[in-house]
């Protein structure tokens, strides 16, 4: 299942987003009031209410695929609950009472991955593989919802992960082939290495990644050409 930000496409269109915010809902319904009644967005506002972590991460991932966009106000400076929101679904925190460049730096840091910032990765709770479409996605090992990366092109497929959490990918079986490397954060793809390969090389065919994204390892295969010199045939 492919998720859009909808609140960013029409921001990016300059077009007006609707958000509504909830402080006293604690179940996943919410979000198909918001979507129903015409809202772009869903503000949850744990700041101004006693609503846990876990019912705020219900009501994201239920907004998720009916594309409203999960929004949350963390209680406080406790960044490692906005990591977990993020990673449950929500595509936006705000952080209150933020009063120095500091305080806004270390927010950042938290919510992103490196090299921007010290966010985690997940681990195995996201391998990502391609659909029967040939696009990247994310897929949850526990069994949830996928999420696409309509960023990455068809025909590119992962093939690791580097140990600053940033996705690894291929376009086999292109010689000179470039390994790209994904930001998840950023959303931004670029070239990390290229392998060549012998002049020889007619196509690339599996490449292998340590697990710390530091070494790698692959195959090739080569075209000859043969002739034979035949004699005494009619």
């Amino acid at each position: 299942m492919a998720f859009t930000n909808r609140t960013k496409e029409r921001l990016s269109r300059g077009e007006v987003a609707l958000c509504m915010a909830t402080r006293l809902a604690r179940t996943a319904e919410i979000a198909m009031i918001a979507d129903a009644c015409g809202f772009d967005a869903l503000f949850i506002d744990m700041e101004h209410c006693t609503i846990s972590l876990d019912d705020a991460a219900q009501i994201c991932v239920a907004a998720l695929p009916i594309g409203v966009t999960p929004l949350v106000r963390i209680a406080g400076h406790h960044f490692e609950d906005a990591a977990r929101l993020l990673d449950m679904g929500a595509l936006g925190i705000t952080c209150p009472n933020v009063s120095t460049r500091a305080e806004a730096e270390a927010f950042v840091r938290a919510c992103r991955f490196p090299p921007m910032g010290e966010r985690s990765v997940a681990g195995a709770g996201a391998p990502a593989a391609v659909d029967s479409s040939f696009r990247t996605t994310l897929y949850a090992a526990d069994g949830g919802m996928s999420a696409s990366l309509p960023e990455i092109p068809p025909g590119h497929f992962p093939i690791g992960w580097t140990d600053k959490g940033a996705l690894l990918l291929i376009r086999p079986p292109d010689v000179p082939m470039p390994i790209y490397h994904f930001d998840l954060a950023e959303r931004r793809m670029e070239t990390w290495r290229t392998l060549r390969g012998p002049p020889s090389a007619s196509g690339i065919r599996t490449v292998f990644v340590t697990p710390d994204g530091r070494a790698l390892a692959y195959n090739f295969g080569t075209k000859r050409t043969h002739l034979y010199l035949v004699e005494g045939l009619r």
